[in-house]
């Protein structure tokens, strides 16, 4: 890192950028240089400007911050040189077109949650229409909230009423920053935040029925887990990776136990849908099914890989 504390300081954060993140250099930079606090963010033709003469940062950052911004500028380079994820060096990720705040009590927010989302958006869609009455809605293995939060502001844009929306998650560390993240993104909605295995603090909570269920579990195998990128096992908490088991036991529990949370029991289906890893979705599916659960969808990552499954069930079925 010596090497990048003289000369053109922006043009030697590019070369190292760009080992790791080509396509999204400009993103990146109005990240790591801070430039939304002061209200802005920066353009493609900016960017180029800017690398040319760093000087002009002058015009977009206080006098008095540029020091201190250009020390945590080298901060940040020296923790993504030994590995660290940028999402955990500014503390912040885009998911869905909005930030949220994120550190390593969770994983980082991937692009493949975004498909749960979309079921997620048109199952409820779907939900009242057929109901006509306000949603109930749970999540569980929560994370820093992006899912819950991303659907709670699509719905309230839909006019789609929520009576209730649930949250919980075994790390009562994620749990806070699930908190900070509402406080940020939709301070007005319902979300009750539970820290708690599972269904566990939602029963101690006497919270009751619901009209669906989401959930993004750990599903990793341990073997799958020693295998993944040293960045993603030496920084992202490995109690929301792997089950340390088969990589099946979380959705085991889920779809045995969610069942007993359908609203007004036997007047209507309960819907569940879930993320799950590439090679899972026939396991999942033999479970659900041996569970009284039906399958209703099933959908593929931008990868075209299988990556959500939706079931439904009958509260009259037993």
């Amino acid at each position: 890192m010596g090497g990048r504390t003289s000369g053109n300081w922006l043009l030697d954060w590019e070369k190292t950028i760009k080992l790791y993140d080509p396509d999204n250099v400009v993103y990146i930079a109005s990240r790591c240089l801070g430039l939304w606090q002061f209200g802005h963010e920066l353009s493609l033709t900016e960017y180029v400007n800017l690398r040319s003469r760093p000087e002009r940062l002058t015009e977009l950052i206080p006098a008095a911050a540029a020091a201190e911004l250009q020390k945590k500028f080298r901060a940040a380079l020296r923790r993504r040189d030994e590995g660290e994820p940028w999402a955990y060096i500014w503390g912040q990720i885009n998911f869905l077109g909005r930030e949220f705040f994120t550190d390593t009590s969770v994983l980082i927010p991937r692009s493949d949650t975004e498909i749960l989302w979309e079921a997620a958006v048109a199952g409820a869609k779907k939900i009242f229409q057929q109901r006509g009455r306000a949603l109930r809605i749970l999540e569980l293995c929560t994370g820093s909230g992006c899912l819950i939060i991303s659907l709670l502001n699509e719905l309230a844009a839909l006019n789609i009423p929520v009576e209730l929306a649930v949250a919980t998650d075994i790390s009562a560390a994620a749990i806070r920053l699930v908190e900070r993240n509402r406080q940020h993104l939709c301070p007005d909605l319902p979300l009750v935040r539970l820290t708690g295995d599972l269904l566990e603090p939602v029963e101690a909570a006497g919270l009751g029925e619901f009209d669906f269920c989401l959930a993004n579990p750990p599903y990793v195998t341990p073997a799958e887990y020693t295998a993944l990128p040293d960045e993603v096992r030496n920084y992202e908490p490995r109690l929301a990776l792997t089950d340390e088991i088969d990589g099946l036991d979380f959705y085991r529990r889920i779809l045995h136990d969610v069942k007993l949370y359908g609203r007004n029991s036997k007047a209507a289906a309960l819907y569940l849908w879930v993320e799950h890893g590439m090679t899972q979705r026939d396991a999942i599916t033999e479970v659900a099914e041996a569970e009284g659960w039906l399958p209703v969808e099933y959908r593929d990552d931008y990868a075209g890989l299988p990556r959500v499954c939706g079931f439904c069930y009958e509260q009259n079925a037993e």
